[in-house]
């Protein structure tokens, strides 16, 4: 049952972006953001855009367009925004007419929030319309789900709707805001206001194609030959001599796949046809395999680390170790190598820090928030960017920042009415740049008691008991987490995008994404365990009440309509803050097991710990078959948290009762199993079978109402304006 809620926090905040002004780069609260602007050169963008209209291509990279137009026009629209529905059935007409009287000029129409194709339609229809000219090929409409586009060409808070045009080697030869930016309703902006914007776009064209540099082995008043209406995503091939045969070549099989198997005389493997037959085979070299090992108990070391923490909830090795404390931090000295593990303490709402885990070094160190009772109250878990390879630049690479969820409803220590306006919290743990504070809110001196201070906050799912990183690499910042709302018990995706950096409550830009379809019934005292695993894209989770892993394509599932009107709290009310709610996404049950909670993924295998059972489960991430059991001291039966350093092959876990840190030698694992055991490389490879059961499920996507919407920033939702805090 959804239930709504009942209270939101609306007071005056100033206004941190820049109007609409086409100021380039764009100022954020006076500063400039690094950004594209004229006369810069687009980076290398083989990058694919998914489209929605027209029906081919399905797909579109900057490069290739190059390839083929002398100039690409490309358009920054948000769904919810009254000026860019004004002004998308203009561009529409323009894009159509243009590239009629100049094939080699071709326009692109980029739209964020969900519902391309219902938007597509309306603004082909106004075109229509308004003009008499209905759009049949221009502009190709990219659904920017991931805000690659926005994030590359149109660098929040850059204002919208804009619009950039490029020349065929990619360099910006002008941006621009459109005419209607910042009216209030669709119809302040007049038609005839609207209308400019075709003018505009115009001369911005013919001042592109009029540039000898532009292609110059043209002159400026020869144009090309008219390309075909159709674009294509790729570059035409060179011609080739004339086929013989109008049959289309005949489907090939792949190359075997790696054996299943690392040890034993029953590995398999595969190869698919046009991903749709699958056929298997023994492996050639299962007889070189090694013999399996059979588990015991003395196959696995535990050892406790530390104690004294206060209702551990989880447990997270930071990725780069001594980051965070360097050698001297708060007037002490600490060990800069050796596994870093970051202990969230449900009990006191606070982060233990463990440099030197396991070692001979190790030591301990407490930090919390200033804001502690609300930004971390009751911590219910951490997750950790670490992903170093992301290959974003490194003013957009999130690496190293952390994000808590928390498990309570937003009552401030229960010294107000719980608003519900609670959700996670993303970090950076480098010291610098005011991540850390001292008591008065100011830059910490490496002597000072120190304090973190958040990079960014999001409020859409209160009562939390699992957060997870999304190690995706298509986003601009890398800051996607997947948390449990356990007030309605369902998953959320959130993008925080660019973070609004310590200092800051403007929420600005976000995307939140509602998966109600895919249910979780948590005990809101434990912790859910959740891990995805990058290769594959997939989400595992822990449903506690209903006993078992469940297993989700977080790359499925499509924009079905607004949540803000089934759930009414949110961050911003301004359209560049995406709050949807996606439909059809692929899960299923994974693995039946009693009370599951912490989660660890390594070397194909899934790590499942379970309240009242001292051991640890471990599972074939290919056949969900339970590979074999790692036995723990007979008192810890109250596993929350785990993670893995893979370097290592070392387990650690937090046990909530026992208020311990513990670690299992696990690398054992790659023999101790039965003559099944599943290889890395096989596990990381495309599974032999449809990982999920595909069905026959539609969405109807609908626009949100424009009502929903504030077109200038008014609001940060909270109760207070201390920035400090």
């Amino acid at each position: 049952m959804i239930r709504h809620w009942y209270l939101i926090f609306l007071l005056l905040v100033p206004v941190y972006g820049q109007g609409c002004s086409s100021t380039c780069p764009p100022l954020d609260s006076g500063v400039p953001v690094p950004s594209l602007c004229t006369d810069d050169n687009l980076p290398s963008s083989s990058q694919e855009h998914p489209t929605c209209w027209p029906s081919s291509p399905t797909t579109v990279n900057f490069d290739d367009l190059a390839l083929q137009y002398d100039v690409i026009v490309i358009s920054n629209y948000f769904v919810g925004c009254n000026a860019g529905r004004r002004e998308s059935g203009v561009y529409a007409y323009s894009s159509q007419r243009l590239h009629d009287e100049h094939p080699n000029v071709v326009f692109v129409s980029s739209v964020k929030g969900g519902g391309c194709e219902t938007w597509t339609d309306r603004y082909n229809d106004f075109a229509e319309d308004e003009f008499g000219l209905k759009p049949t090929t221009m502009p190709i409409t990219i659904e920017d789900a991931s805000y690659a586009v926005r994030d590359l060409l149109f660098t929040s808070p850059y204002p919208h709707p804009s619009y950039v045009v490029l020349d065929s080697s990619l360099k910006v030869r002008d941006k621009f805001v459109g005419p209607c930016c910042g009216y209030e309703s669709y119809t302040d902006c007049s038609v005839a206001t609207a209308k400019t914007l075709d003018s505009t776009l115009q001369t911005a064209v013919e001042a592109v194609l009029s540039d000898p540099a532009v292609r110059p082995s043209l002159s400026p008043t020869t144009l090309p030959t008219p390309a075909p209406t159709a674009v294509l995503a790729t570059p035409s091939p060179p011609p080739t001599p004339a086929s013989t045969s109008s049959l289309a070549p005949s489907p090939s099989w792949t190359p075997w796949s790696s054996c299943s198997a690392t040890c034993g005389k029953h590995g398999i493997k595969y190869r698919t046809l046009e991903e749709e037959s699958v056929e298997t085979a023994p492996c050639d070299e299962a007889d070189a395999l090694p013999d399996c090992t059979t588990c015991s108990p003395g196959s696995f070391t535990v050892s406790v680390l530390h104690d004294g923490f206060d209702e551990p909830s989880d447990v997270k090795l930071h990725p780069t170790p001594g980051l965070h404390l360097g050698a001297f931090s708060s007037g002490r000295d600490f060990p800069t190598t050796g596994p870093e593990a970051w202990v969230s303490n449900r009990g006191n709402h606070s982060i233990s820090v463990i440099p030197a885990a396991g070692t001979f070094e190790q030591t301990s160190f407490n930090r919390v928030d200033r804001g502690y009772f609300h930004y971390n109250s009751e911590i219910a878990a951490i997750s950790f960017n670490k992903v170093d390879d992301s290959g974003r630049d490194s003013d957009r690479d999130t690496f190293n920042y952390f994000a808590t969820c928390q498990g309570n409803p937003n009552d401030y220590l229960q010294t107000k009415t719980a608003n519900y306006f609670m959700g996670p919290s993303l970090y950076n743990s480098s010291p610098d740049n005011r991540n850390l504070v001292n008591k008065m809110g100011k830059a910490c001196e490496e002597f000072e008691e120190c304090y973190f201070l958040h990079s960014d906050m999001l409020h859409e799912a209160p009562h939390c008991t699992g957060i997870v990183h999304d190690p995706e690499t298509l986003t601009g910042y890398g800051t996607v987490f997947w948390q449990v709302d356990g007030w309605n018990n369902e998953l959320v995706r959130f993008d925080f995008q660019k973070p609004h950096g310590p200092g800051s409550m403007d929420h600005a830009v976000a995307a939140i994404r509602r998966y109600p379809e895919v249910k979780i019934t948590p005990n809101l005292g434990k912790h859910t365990g959740m891990v995805i695993d990058a290769s594959t894209g997939n989400l595992y989770f822990s449903d506690y009440e209903n006993k078992k892993i469940v297993v989700m394509d977080t790359t499925s599932g499509a924009y079905a309509r607004t949540a803000r009107i089934e759930y009414p709290i949110y961050s911003s009310r301004l359209p560049s803050f995406e709050y949807s709610i996606y439909e059809c996404a692929l899960f299923k049950d994974f693995a039946s097991i009693d009370k599951p909670t912490g989660l660890a993924l390594f070397d194909g295998k899934l790590y499942v710990a379970s309240v009242g059972s001292p051991s640890i489960s471990v599972f074939s991430l290919v056949t969900s078959e339970l590979l074999f059991t790692i036995p723990l001291p007979e008192t810890h039966v109250d596993i929350a948290g785990m993670d893995i350093d893979t370097d290592t092959q070392m387990l650690y876990y937090v046990d909530a009762t026992l208020d311990v840190l513990s670690s299992v030698d696990i690398s054992a694992s790659s023999t101790c199993s039965n003559d099944e055991s599943l290889s890395t490389t096989w596990a990381l490879s495309t599974a032999p079978a449809s990982t999920f059961e595909r069905f026959n499920c539609t969405v109807n996507a609908t626009l949100p109402p424009d009502s929903l919407f504030d077109q200038v920033h008014v609001d940060s939702g909270y109760a207070s304006e201390d920035q400090a805090v």
